[in-house]
């Protein structure tokens, strides 16, 4: 059995889509894969924060799980996600404990759980504002591509508050490689982003970005020319006030009229 479960690596998606019996009410058994799971990687000696537990378990780790067998394990964990995801029985729960079975270490692109992540909330639509909140927060925006990111800033389904989180990242993204780039302004790159974004992900782009706030580049430039131009822009106080002119109005006289 220890032998098969260290094995479980290299199994495919289909292989884990293994139906459930009564009185189970999920489609798949998604509480034998997270069984799985659990033995492997106890048998890894390496716990959810990605921690060898001691020496004898990193030795284990060593010999019988190298780290690409841990990273393809991963992508087929988040694989599986993005299968029974679609599930309408599938609680908020049993997807939580199996996205966060993997440690951190094992997951360096967050792409796949993404994935996993838009297929529960898209078939999922009744679902509590916290309990969308603690499925999305199960990602890091800043371990999404491009794609990914560009793809989340447009979805309706995510909370509001993920969308500012990945517009945010992007934008600092662009920043750095225009910066890197030799580019002299970010505004280029921020105009190009603005334009692949929905109306929803528009309008929070148009109040972080161009409604004030200022990206660290531009910030810099910004306060350097303002204190250029301060110094010169001032012109002495003039004292003298402009003469008053004085119009003078000419008398006129009452005439009197006498009737005979």
């Amino acid at each position: 059995m220890d032998r098969t479960v260290l094995q479980l690596h290299k199994a495919s998606v289909s292989d884990l889509l293994i139906p459930s019996r009564p009185p189970a009410q999920t489609v798949y058994d998604v509480q034998l894969v997270q069984t799985l799971i659990g033995r492997y990687m106890s048998h890894a000696g390496v716990s959810q924060g990605g921690i060898f537990l001691n020496d004898l378990d990193q030795e284990m780790f060593e010999t019988n799980v190298d780290g690409e067998s841990l990273l393809a394990l991963c992508k087929l964990v988040d694989r599986y996600l993005a299968e029974v995801a679609s599930d309408p029985n599938l609680s908020v729960s049993s997807f939580v404990d199996l996205a966060t079975s993997m440690p951190e270490t094992a997951r360096p692109t967050h792409d796949g759980l993404y994935t996993a992540i838009d297929v529960y909330l898209k078939l999922h639509p009744g679902l509590p504002k916290m309990e969308k909140r603690k499925i999305s927060n199960l990602m890091d925006v800043r371990k999404l591509s491009k794609g990914a990111c560009i793809h989340a800033a447009q979805n309706d389904r995510l909370p509001l508050r993920v969308v500012v989180q990945v517009l945010f990242f992007e934008q600092l993204r662009a920043a750095g490689a225009a910066a890197a780039a030799g580019t002299p302004s970010a505004s280029v790159a921020n105009q190009s982003s603005r334009m692949s974004l929905s109306s929803r992900s528009r309008r929070i782009f148009d109040r972080l970005w161009v409604g004030g706030a200022k990206l660290p580049g531009e910030a810099a430039a910004a306060g350097k020319g303002s204190s250029d131009t301060s110094g010169s822009s001032q012109s002495p106080r003039s004292s003298a006030k402009p003469p008053e002119s004085k119009s003078s109005s000419s008398s006129s006289r009452n005439r009197r009229y006498s009737v005979s």
